[in-house]
Order: C-alpha cells, then structure tokens, then sequence
C-alpha cells in the first residue's frame, strides 16, 4: 500500500472477514486493525470501554519506538510487539508497512496458540492490502 492508497471497500470487508475468524479463534478483549499514523482501520471486538482513536495512536507510537530501537540496535526489524500485564496483554503484528494488527486478550489465553493463529491473519491480511485490483468499480 502506498502512503496515499485509501482502504477500498472490498479490502475492508476481507479484512473484517479474516478478523471476524480470528475473534471466533481467540476470543480477544480488543481487535482491530490501526494505521501506522494512528488511526483506527476497523475494530472488529472491543468489550473493553476504551477510546479506540487513542489505542490506535498509542499502538502506532508503541510500534514506531521498537522500530526506531531495532536501528539503534543495528538488528532486524521486529514484526510483533507484546505487552504483558497483570491481567491483560497486548499483542501488535505489521502487516505491511502502514498497517498493525492489534490484540489485546487475557493473560490466561494460550500465547503460542494466538500468535499461530495471528500469524496466519496477518498472512491473509498482508495479501488483501498488496491487491491493486478495484473490485469496487463493478456493479
């Protein structure tokens, strides 16, 4: 995706498609999809009473910090983020350039059985944003 590509419609509904499954799979407290520059794609389940537009900023800036880390580190960029809490973590996966997966579930999920399952999301997802094909001009 290009800095100046809008989301088209028939992305955003694969996307919710895919994220619709993973909610089935893990059953998270928040999901969603947040642009590198802050703003909140869609969320997809949020039982939790948050402002999306600041979790979606705050995840973007978390992200752009472990980036900037991984230069100063001289590493490999990492592609997932996870903030473990006393009751919640929060999960944070690229999945292209301009784009992050956002998770938050309970510490008692199975964090191997969420990262498998994010990972194929985010697999899915990276191929639906990388289509050029306009499928909204027809009809």
């Amino acid at each position: 995706m290009s800095t100046n590509q809008t989301v088209l419609k028939s992305q955003l509904f694969a996307a919710n498609m895919v994220l619709e499954q993973l909610r089935d799979a893990i059953s998270p407290e928040f999901l969603g999809l947040v642009a590198t520059t802050g703003q909140s794609i869609t969320i997809i389940s949020s039982s939790l009473m948050i402002d999306t537009d600041i979790l979606a900023a705050l995840t973007a800036s978390s992200f752009a910090a472990t980036k900037q880390l991984t230069g100063i580190m001289k590493v490999s960029g990492f592609t997932i983020t996870l903030h473990e809490g006393a009751e919640l973590n929060l999960s944070i996966a690229q999945v292209n350039s301009e784009m992050l997966l956002v998770i938050c579930f309970h510490k008692s999920s199975d964090i191997g059985k969420i990262r498998l399952i994010s990972r194929h999301a985010v697999e899915s997802l990276s191929m639906i944003f990388a289509s050029n094909i306009n499928l909204d001009r027809a009809g």
